[in-house]
C-alpha cells in the first residue's frame, strides 16, 4: 500500500521581489546534466504556480521545505517517503512533475530516477532532482531526462525553475504532436479507407520509428516499393539518400559488386573505386527488392553485414561502418522458404525484426473506387487536363475483376485507357481489351478447359499483367524468354520488337 506522508493544496498567490542574481557555478554544472539548460532563475514580480507536483524524499525536513515552497506559490504537492511509493502513485494518478530529494550517492539515485521516469509513461513527467548528494553522482545522470539543482534553493528560485521546465515540456509535447500529425499526412500516398489499408498505415507509422530493418512482404503489384518510400519519408533519415537494388534482375556476381562496391578502378568514375549501394545509401535508406532472389553466398555475406553493422568492398581489407536503414521486399513467405531450405535462416533473423505485409487488392475491394479516382487525378495533373469521369458500368467491371496484378495492374489499366482516348469518360470499351479474363465470373472454375487452353490463358494473363514486358513475364512464369516468344508467336502476337509486340490485347482472332 502506498505510504503517502502528506498532501497539501493551496491556491494562494505570492508576491515577491525580483531576484536578479544568477545561480552559482555549481548549479550551472548541475543543469548541464539535463537536456534543458537553465543557467539562472528569472523570477518575475508576480507568479502563480498551478502545477501538481509529486515530492519524493526520505528526510522529513527537506521534503516539508519543498512542499511548503510549492504551496506558497499556489501549487499543489503530494509527498511520499520512497521512490517505490512514488512509482505506485504515478501509475494511478496524474502529476505535472516529480521532485526527488536525493541524499544518497551513486547508482541507487540514478536507478531511482530512471524508475520514476519509466513509471510516468506515457505522460511526459519532468523529474527535478533537488539534491544534497555529492556532485560525483551528477555525471552518472547525464542520460536521464531530469534537471538537477543543488541547495540552498529558496522558494522563488524553485518556482522559477519549475515554470521553465514545464514550459520546455509543453514545447516538446507540441512538437511531438505536430510531428505525429505530419507523419500521418505522409501516409496519404497509401490510398484507401478499408480496414486493411488503415491497418497498413498504422503499421507503417510504427515501423518508421527507429532504424530496425523492415521486411515488406506481399504479392506482386501490392505497392511494396511505395510502402518502402513512405517508411523512408517518415523516418529520421528522410533528408538522406534513398537507394534501391533489385536482386531479381542481376546475376550473382553483378549483384555482389552492386551491393558492396569494388576496389577495382572504374574508368567511368575518373579512376576512382566503384562504390556499392551500401556506400551510396550511407546515412539514408537502402531498399533491397526481391531479396528472395539473392544468391545463397551473398545472403550469408549480407547477414554478416547486418549482424556486425559493417561491410567492406570487394578486394578491400578495411571495413566501413554500416549507417543505413535496410528495407527488404519479397513476394514470398520467407519463413516457409527458410524451412524448405530456399532462404538462409540467419539472414531472415536479421531482416525480419519488423514485418510489414501489404494486402492484395482482392482483400480490400472497397478501395477500388478511391484508387481509380486517385490514378485519374494523377494522370490529369501530368497531362494538364480535367480528370476523366468513371461511369457506373465501368466501376462495375473494375469492382468484379479478379485483379491478379493487384494495384499495379489497376494503375496500368487506367494509364492505358487514358492514353488511347481523349474523351471525358473512362468507358467500359476502353478497359475491356486490357483485362486478362472475363470480369463477370472471375471465381468460376476452369472445368472443361484443355491443358493447352489453360496454358495459353495463364501466359496471356501474365503477359497483360506486366504490360507486355516479355522479360518480366518469362521470369514470373519461370520459362525461358525464347520459349515465351515462341508461345506468343503461336498465339498470333507479332515478333519481338515488331509493331504491337508489347500490346497483349492486339492478338489474332
Amino acid at each position: 500500500m502506498t505510504n503517502i506522508i502528506s498532501t497539501h493544496d493551496s491556491s494562494r498567490r505570492f508576491k515577491s521581489a525580483a531576484l536578479n542574481q544568477p545561480m552559482d557555478h555549481r548549479n550551472d554544472h548541475n543543469l548541464n546534466a539535463s537536456p534543458l539548460k537553465i543557467y539562472g532563475a528569472d523570477v518575475r514580480q508576480e507568479q502563480t504556480l498551478t502545477a501538481h507536483a509529486l515530492v519524493v524524499g526520505d528526510q522529513l525536513d527537506s521534503r516539508t521545505a519543498v512542499v511548503d515552497g510549492l504551496v506558497e506559490f499556489g501549487g499543489r504537492a503530494t509527498a511520499v517517503h520512497s521512490p517505490a511509493d512514488a512509482e505506485l502513485l504515478l501509475r494511478s494518478q496524474q502529476f505535472d512533475l516529480v521532485i526527488y530529494n536525493v541524499h544518497e550517492d551513486g547508482e541507487s539515485a540514478v536507478a531511482a530516477i530512471t524508475a520514476l521516469v519509466t513509471s510516468s509513461q506515457p505522460t511526459p513527467h519532468i523529474v527535478i532532482a533537488h539534491t544534497a548528494a555529492p556532485f560525483a553522482m551528477i555525471d552518472k545522470m547525464q542520460s536521464q531526462p531530469c534537471v538537477v539543482i543543488a541547495p540552498p534553493v529558496n522558494p522563488e528560485m524553485l518556482c522559477s525553475i519549475i515554470q521553465q521546465v514545464l514550459a520546455h515540456a509543453e514545447m516538446i509535447a507540441e512538437n511531438t504532436r505536430l510531428t505525429r500529425q505530419l507523419a500521418q499526412r505522409g501516409t496519404h500516398d497509401i490510398v484507401g479507407n478499408s480496414a486493411a489499408i488503415s491497418e497498413l498505415r498504422l503499421r507503417t507509422l510504427r515501423c518508421a520509428d527507429g532504424d530496425a530493418p523492415v521486411l515488406v512482404q506481399g504479392e506482386p503489384g501490392t505497392g511494396k516499393q511505395l510502402v518502402a518510400r513512405v517508411l523512408h519519408d517518415l523516418g529520421s533519415r528522410a533528408h538522406r539518400p534513398f537507394i534501391t537494388l533489385d536482386c531479381s534482375i542481376l546475376t550473382a556476381a553483378h549483384l555482389e559488386r552492386e551491393l558492396f562496391g569494388d576496389t577495382a578502378v572504374d574508368s567511368f568514375r575518373g579512376g576512382e573505386p566503384r562504390p556499392g549501394r551500401l556506400d551510396l545509401a550511407a546515412g539514408g535508406t537502402l531498399v533491397v527488392q526481391n531479396i528472395d532472389e539473392m544468391a545463397f553466398m551473398i545472403q550469408a555475406d549480407f547477414a554478416q553485414v547486418l549482424r556486425e553493422r559493417r561491410f567492406r568492398r570487394l578486394g578491400a581489407t578495411e571495413y566501413r561502418p554500416l549507417d543505413t536503414h535496410i528495407i527488404t521486399t519479397t513476394r514470398y513467405d520467407l519463413s516457409h522458404q527458410a524451412r524448405q531450405g530456399l532462404f538462409r535462416e540467419d539472414l531472415l533473423k536479421e531482416i525480419a525484426s519488423r514485418i510489414l505485409p501489404t494486402p492484395a487488392l482482392k482483400n480490400h475491394r472497397d478501395d477500388i473506387a478511391a484508387l481509380t479516382e486517385h490514378f485519374l487525378r494523377n494522370i490529369a495533373l501530368k497531362q494538364g487536363k480535367p480528370a476523366k469521369r468513371i461511369p457506373a458500368a465501368t466501376m462495375d467491371i473494375l469492382a468484379n475483376y479478379a485483379w491478379p496484378g493487384n494495384v499495379q495492374e489497376l494503375e496500368n489499366l487506367i494509364e492505358r485507357g487514358c492514353a488511347i482516348d481523349c474523351g471525358p469518360k473512362l468507358t467500359p470499351e476502353l478497359i475491356r481489351p486490357w483485362l486478362a479474363a472475363p470480369t463477370q465470373d472471375h471465381n468460376s472454375s476452369e472445368t472443361g478447359m484443355s491443358l493447352k487452353e489453360m496454358e495459353r490463358k495463364l501466359i496471356e494473363s501474365t503477359f497483360a499483367r506486366f504490360a507486355g514486358n516479355r522479360e518480366k513475364t518469362a521470369q514470373a512464369l519461370q520459362i525461358g524468354l525464347r520459349t515465351l516468344s515462341g508461345k506468343l508467336r503461336d498465339y498470333g502476337y507479332p515478333p519481338r520488337g515488331g509493331p504491337g509486340s508489347n500490346q497483349p490485347f492486339k492478338r489474332a482472332a
